[in-house]
Order: C-alpha cells, then structure tokens, then sequence
C-alpha cells in the first residue's frame, strides 16, 4: 500500500519528530540535529529555533527556522528550504530592507550535505527602516 502524503508533500509526523518535536518538514528536523551536533562539539554556542522578526512599518512578521550564534557572537539566520514559496520570496525581499542587521542564509540538503544556496544581507547597522 502506497504512503499517503498530505497536499505539500511533506512526511508524515513521526518522520520529522525528534526529542519531542514535530517539525515542519523532515529536512528542518535533519538541520537542527546537524546545529545540535555543532552546539554539544564546541562550534556553535546557541541556537533558537523559529525567531521572529518584524519587517516594515507594517510591522509583517517573518518565522525563520533558526536564528544561530557562534563562538565569537556572531549571529546569522537560516532558512530550511527544498522550496521557495511566493510568500518567502516577498519576505527575502524585505529582508534586505528591513530586517536586523545580520545574514539570512538560505541552506538545502544535496545528498548528505547541507548547502547555503544564498545569502541574503539585512541593512547596514542603524540602516532598517
């Protein structure tokens, strides 16, 4: 008998749980045990999964999947996608604008390794509207 999906395609909830979480979707799940493994072997110092950020005036709010911190402080965000919906790409757009001053990194899984396929830089410091 063939496994039946739901309408986007992801897998079911017991394929993207892990440590007591559901997931949104089984490459998010397999990117955060990749950042756990990197927080407990010294190369990340903190991770927080699904930051929000306002982005205009209008106050739109964008939920990344994780907002990562390093060693030194510095701190990035990452998008999990396989892909793009019109509404990310309006956001990824903003991002530039009006989101805070840090990289918003765009990663895929190809294979076993995970790849940023873009980067997209928030406004200079004091610079976001």
């Amino acid at each position: 008998m063939k496994r039946k999906r739901n309408k986007f395609g992801v897998s079911p909830a017991h394929e993207r749980t892990w440590k007591g979480k559901t997931y949104p979707s089984k490459a998010e799940m397999q990117y955060a045990q990749h950042l756990d493994l990197a927080v407990r072997t010294g190369g990340i110092a903190k991770v927080t999964e699904q930051p929000r950020f306002k982005l205009t005036k209008a106050e739109i709010v964008y939920v990344a999947d994780f907002l990562v911190e390093d060693q030194s402080g510095y701190m990035w965000v990452v998008d999990v996608k396989g892909m793009e919906t019109p509404e990310f790409k309006l956001k990824k757009r903003l991002w530039k604008h009006y989101g805070p001053p840090m990289p918003l990194e765009i990663v895929k899984k190809s294979g076993s390794i995970w790849k940023t396929t873009e980067t997209v830089d928030g406004p200079e410091e004091g610079e976001s509207q």
